[in-house]
């Protein structure tokens, strides 16, 4: 997957080989990586975390149901 945002992207290559965890790699590319806009971009990557968390959490909820 691509995700393009506001100053970045991410990347998000998830490879399924059976049933068992997935390996992932996450990229994160910012545009502007300069130390006035470091606080953006540590938010932007929290923000990221807490969607893939909450995801998680919503996936693993419908496997049990």
């Amino acid at each position: 997957m691509i995700n393009c945002y506001e100053g970045y992207m991410d990347t998000n290559l998830v490879l399924a080989v059976g049933c068992r965890p997935l390996p992932r790699d996450f990229r994160f590319l910012f545009w502007n990586i300069s130390e006035a806009r470091r606080a953006y971009n540590e938010q932007s990557v929290a923000v990221w975390t807490r969607v893939q968390d909450e995801d998680l959490g919503i996936c693993e909820a419908v496997q049990r149901g």
